[in-house]
Parts: C-alpha cells; sequence; structure tokens
C-alpha cells in the first residue's frame, strides 16, 4: 500500500493541468470569433453607409429630365455627387457641378456632407466617390485593428466598395 500514496495528488494535478490548457484554448478561440465580429461589423455599417448614398444619388433626379442627345433643351437629370465635381474637405462641400438645376445641386451637396458624417462611425475613415462611363463607384476604408487572424500583427485598411448605374 505505501507504493499508492500520493498517486491521488498526482492525477488531480495532471487533470488540472490538462484542463487549464483546454480553458486557455477556449479564450483564444473567444478572442477570434470576437474580432471577426466587429470587423464584420464595420463592413455591414459601410455597406449601409454606401447604398444610403446609392439610393440619394438615384433619388435626386430631375422630373424634367432631357435624354441624352435630344434636340429639346431643358434640366440636366442628375447633380454629379463624384469626387471631382463635388469636391468636399472636412466634412463641408463646395458646390454641385454646375451643369446640374439649382434644386438637385442644393440637394446634393446636402446628401454628399450627410455622407462624410456618416462614414464617421468607422475607425480613420475615407471615401472616394468616383463617376464615369454611366456608373458610380464608392469606395469606403476604414481602419481594421482586430488581429482575428493567424500571424496578423497589427492594424490593417480594410475597404467596401459598391458600383452601381447612374440615374
Amino acid at each position: 500500500m505505501n507504493n499508492q500514496q500520493g498517486s491521488l495528488l498526482l492525477e488531480s494535478m495532471v487533470a488540472l493541468a490538462v484542463f487549464s490548457i483546454g480553458l486557455l484554448g477556449l479564450a483564444s478561440i473567444q478572442t477570434r470569433v470576437l474580432a471577426a465580429g466587429s470587423s464584420a461589423y464595420y463592413r455591414s455599417i459601410a455597406a449601409d453607409i454606401a447604398a444610403d448614398l446609392a439610393d440619394r444619388i438615384d433619388a435626386n433626379r430631375s422630373p424634367f429630365a432631357v435624354p441624352a442627345g435630344s434636340d429639346t433643351t431643358g434640366v440636366p437629370a442628375v447633380a454629379h455627387y463624384d469626387d471631382t465635381a463635388l469636391p468636399c474637405t472636412g466634412g463641408s462641400c463646395a458646390t454641385a457641378s454646375a451643369e446640374a438645376g439649382y434644386a438637385t445641386a442644393a440637394v446634393a451637396k446636402a446628401d454628399k456632407e450627410e455622407f462624410l458624417k456618416s462614414i464617421k462611425q468607422l475607425p480613420n475613415a475615407s471615401s472616394t466617390v468616383a463617376r464615369a462611363n454611366g456608373r458610380y463607384t464608392v469606395s469606403i476604408s476604414w481602419t481594421d485593428n482586430t488581429r482575428w487572424k493567424s500571424g496578423d500583427s497589427g492594424a490593417s485598411q480594410a475597404t467596401f466598395s459598391v458600383e452601381f448605374p447612374a440615374p
């Protein structure tokens, strides 16, 4: 019987060590899941903001639009929202392009300023709005400092882009 003394204590310590390693693994997985959730949350915010701007652009059309190449004169179809025609700095936008009618230009300015306020929900966000070949491209970039990828040592730049036809 003397050979068995202390074996229960040794078995308990081994079981405790195995249990502790399992809990550390579980904590590591939980941390990665939370980081991935945060990254997905930022991406969904960017998607909502880009979709909102697309809806605003589509809604800001003149009811008296003249088709391209028409002989008649009238009000231009839409104000241009791209960064060249409607430059913005520090959350304030210049007057919209002269091609747009007054009402649509004022709405475009307000819409773009609202868009710039909205992207401030994302960390270190920046955006570009480009118009080419009858299509708009809205890109929103932000700092994604979640370290959920294996071997990732710090923050990275995440970008969400959407392309849609110009009205």
